[in-house]
């Protein structure tokens, strides 16, 4: 062994490491002779290793590269994919370079394997790495006097990286935050072991009828090249019957998967017993509110935290919220964020409304209602949440009292502070004298007068300025105006870039942050048909932002390939639409 090439454990098995030394790394297992890990120069591992796998040096290693010999699959009498993968082999031969490391190992035959299959024979493997590079090459020799036949196979499992998440075709679907990481689990077909690959989400349908439905992803797999071994030492060292396209190195290939077109059908939503607090919300929810503080001063405010909790079109949930009434002021529910910092989580959503109770009778928080259709029952639901406990106190009001009298005891001496006040009071009760006379003159009346009226106007600005910031829904606005500056900004970026997908999925946050700005609606939950009723008598304008936010979803959804010109028109009609909106 050499510092490039050293015996090694893992969970507990003896591996052999090679290294070379320009980073790439390899773990080969002596039982089965199993590639484990492959680790090009400057990369990452590209072999997928199950953790299920199980390393007692009796059971086949899930994982890696397995050897299959002499037998693949159940093509034949002996155990599926043979025995080779199941016995210890032994190191052969071990050789590194300044850029390169290989070693082979041997199995010849026993008892064990002549009960089998009745052949004298010794099989060799070598593993070469180096760069980029991973050369794999068996050898077997007939040591016998009788011919045999056999069948073999390097069974390689390769780690899959997504270069994207699946994207939903179809323009009448939402979908729900698609996972970044996919479950990665393998599943026998016909004996043969396949990687799977699942991303769980969750669609909704946008409008009734059958509509088509498809999916793809892009992906970066390993494929295998057509070189042999002899490319790194050169001559015939492994000059064998297998030619020179059987097993060879690997390189990263970007491939694009789609799924065969299949179609969906949404039926529409009844309008029979279709409550008025139905709001599009499709599937099973639960529903649970909080209030903090309990306990408040007339005028002040409170917090209601609304969770709803189920399967269904959780993003484009419209939030409950208080209704106004004579003993309440209400202000429009806003997305909360999970606690990772984003406002979706794929079981629950989460909202915020700041109310105010207006008089100190008021002793719960009412009851409000949600509801939402249930289409395995065919039926709508309403949730109701319990009125919650409250005790609401009276504007405070300073309460002076007078102490009560204390018989007189005779006065202590004046202290040195004490005669200093009294000449101070002399002094002052002589100024006042003089001040009396000044006080006959208008001038000195109108010198008074005039600083008195500006510190009162600037005293009942500062308190209106004061209270328009605590405002919330001043401070709603302003949180509205900011987050409409940060998605032009995210969109000027993305057009710089030529990223279409980003520069709608920006145009489509600075719409809804200006639209819920200017109706007092959330925009976390806003739909089109929230806006609607605001735009009756605005159809251009109304028909530019449907157009806005199909083009949005769509590039959410399906992706949408769009050139630098096309980009441009749709930021000048976005600004359009968002101007519009604000002088409306």
């Amino acid at each position: 062994m050499t510092d490039q090439i050293e015996m090694a454990e893992l969970h507990g098995q003896p591996v052999i490491k090679l290294q070379t030394p320009d980073g790439a790394v390899a773990l080969i297992s002596l039982f089965g002779a199993q590639l484990l890990s492959w680790t090009p120069a400057g990369g990452e591992d590209r072999l997928y290793l199950s953790p299920k796998a199980v390393f007692d040096g009796q059971t086949a290693i899930r994982g890696g590269v397995p050897l299959c010999f002499p037998q693949f699959a159940g093509e034949g009498p002996l155990p599926k994919h043979g025995f080779a993968r199941n016995k210890q082999w032994a190191v052969s031969g071990s050789r590194a370079g300044k850029d390169f490391a290989v070693t082979t190992l041997q199995l010849v035959d026993d008892a064990d394997t002549r009960a089998l299959w009745p052949h004298a024979f010794a099989a060799e493997m070598s593993i070469s790495i180096g760069g980029g590079r991973l050369d794999m090459e068996l050898e077997v020799t007939n040591t016998g006097d009788a011919p045999f036949s056999f069948t073999a196979a390097l069974h390689t499992y390769l780690k899959v990286r997504e270069v994207s998440v699946p994207a939903l075709g179809g323009d009448a679907f939402t979908v729900a935050p698609v996972p970044r990481q996919p479950t990665q689990t393998t599943e026998n077909v016909n004996g043969i072991p396949y990687n799977v690959l699942t991303w769980s989400t969750t669609i909704s349908a946008v409008k009734s009828g059958e509509h088509p439905l498809d999916s793809r992803i892009q992906l970066a797999v390993l494929q295998p090249t057509r070189h042999r071994l002899r490319d790194v030492f050169g001559g015939d060292f492994f000059d064998n019957f297998f030619g020179n396209d059987f097993f060879g190195g690997f390189e990263a290939k970007t491939v694009s998967v789609a799924s065969s077109p299949t179609s969906l059908k949404a039926l529409p939503l009844p309008e029979e017993g279709r409550p008025d607090t139905f709001s599009g919300a499709v599937g099973h929810f639960e529903l649970r509110a909080e209030a903090d503080p309990r306990q408040v001063v007339a005028g002040d405010p409170i917090t209601l935290r609304f969770t709803l909790r189920g399967n269904g079109n959780l993003e484009r949930l419209q939030a409950p919220r208080l209704a106004d009434s004579a003993k309440w002021k209400t202000y429009p529910s806003n997305a909360r964020p999970s606690p990772d910092g984003s406002e979706k989580d794929a079981a629950q959503r989460a909202f915020e409304q700041a109310v105010i109770p207006l008089d100190a009778a008021v002793q719960t928080v009412p009851p409000v209602s949600w509801s939402y259709f249930d289409p395995e029952a065919r039926r709508y639901v309403t949730l109701t949440t319990p009125a919650l406990p409250l005790k609401v106190l009276p504007p405070a009001h300073a309460a002076t009292s007078s102490p009560a009298a204390s018989p007189e005891a005779p006065p202590p001496p004046p202290t040195e502070e004490e005669r200093a006040l009294a000449e101070a009071s002399s002094w002052a009760r002589r100024a006042a004298g003089r001040l009396l006379l000044l006080g006959q003159k208008p001038a000195f009346w109108l010198a008074l007068l005039v600083p008195l009226v500006s510190f009162s106007a600037g005293r009942r600005a500062w308190e209106s300025i004061r209270r328009r910031r605590q405002d919330p829904l001043h401070l709603r606005r302003l949180a509205a105006s900011r987050a409409v500056r940060c998605a032009l900004a995210e969109l000027d970026a993305a057009q710089q870039r030529g990223d279409s997908s980003l520069f709608f999925a920006a145009a489509g946050r600075a719409l809804r942050e200006q639209l819920a700005a200017r109706f007092h609606l959330n925009s976390a939950s806003l739909v089109l048909r929230d806006v609607e009723p605001h735009l009756n008598g605005r159809p251009e304008l109304l028909g530019e932002i449907r157009r806005l936010f199909e083009t949005a979803d769509a590039a959410a959804f399906a992706g949408v390939g769009t050139d630098a010109a096309a980009l441009a028109e749709w930021k000048a009609r976005l600004a359009s639409c968002l101007e519009q909106i604000s002088a409306r």
